[in-house]
């Protein structure tokens, strides 16, 4: 018989990821597993650790350091020992590991799984710069073949290492808002390399005629393209073609036209064979969501494109 897991007292809703550290220590406060005079010894053992890593930094001279760059190296030292963290089962076992273990040994690890991150991260680069969509949005030209490797370049983890360098305009179909530093740019190229290879399943022609219809746009490609291809699939036709006619999205219409987003999701999921979890299947309810209300207006303009 397998043991009941006890449940966390601190909850994923109270954890912030991008400054999970921080979060930790509040919600270890706020939920009473945290004393007040275990969380001052704590926040004076991370003011030694401040000290250390400035003097490591800047020399023995840290009296000279402004405060705004030793508060943005306090900030990364939080946030790299946040990335060891996150590896615990749940909020408390966090908590139970930054209460008994010296910060030094939390950054030590925490830069190593940063380190490694960073070598994802020039593989995911390369990856995503080999398997780029030929196309006329300037925005994701940019992010493929340059902004990703001038984080490469720039990037400092041991003195900001929540930073991650000029903000990139190109934005993936799943945005992602709760991380910070090397994970969010990690998450990103994670989900641009998957948005390529979906392209790249349909020939060059066929993303051509769909991508450049109109000149100069600056639209995510690859919702572009998988809102076309589940138009097809709605209306009917396979996957050799991504071309629409208006009497195609008349039967779409027809077809489908009464569904809730819900089915429509589960529809389509079938139909393309998506498996539970993956990138595709997150995507899909705001595809389906746009398709099903494109069909209750009955147009698809700005959504698909008809010949």
């Amino acid at each position: 018989m397998k043991a009941v897991q006890k449940r966390s007292v601190i909850t994923p809703e109270m954890l912030d990821g991008k400054a999970f550290a921080e979060s930790l220590l509040n919600a270890g406060l706020e939920t009473g597993l945290l004393a007040e005079t275990e969380h001052a010894r704590i926040q004076y053992s991370l003011l030694e650790l401040l000290a250390s890593r400035l003097e490591a930094l800047y020399g023995k001279h840290t009296s000279s350091v402004p405060d705004e760059l030793a508060a943005e190296v306090f900030e990364s030292l939080l946030y790299t020992i946040g990335v060891f963290l996150k590896s615990a089962e749940n909020g408390d076992t966090a908590l139970k590991i930054l209460k008994e273990t010296e910060p030094w040994f939390l950054y030590q690890k925490g830069l190593r799984i940063i380190q490694i991150l960073v070598r994802d991260v020039r593989v995911l680069a390369g990856e995503i710069f080999a398997s780029r969509i030929p196309c006329k949005n300037g925005f994701y030209h940019t992010a493929t073949t340059k902004e990703l490797y001038d984080f490469l370049r720039t990037y400092r983890p041991r003195s900001h290492a929540h930073e991650y360098g000029k903000f990139i305009y190109y934005a993936t179909a799943l945005p992602c808002r709760d991380l910070a530093g090397v994970e969010y740019i990690r998450r990103y190229a994670t989900s641009l390399l998957w948005e390529n290879r979906f392209c790249a399943l349909f020939p060059g022609k066929e993303t051509e005629k769909v991508l450049n219809t109109l000149p100069g746009r600056t639209e995510n490609i690859f919702l572009l393209l998988f809102k076309q291809a589940c138009g097809r699939v709605l209306a009917g036709k396979d996957l050799s073609s991504l071309s629409l006619t208006a009497e195609d999205t008349e039967v779409a219409c027809l077809l489908h036209g009464h569904k809730t987003e819900a089915e429509l999701t589960a529809d389509l999921a079938l139909a393309l064979q998506i498996p539970m979890g993956s990138y595709l299947a997150e995507c899909l309810p705001a595809v389906a969501k746009e398709l099903a209300a494109a069909m209750k207006r009955g147009s698809f303009r700005n959504v698909l494109t008809v010949e």
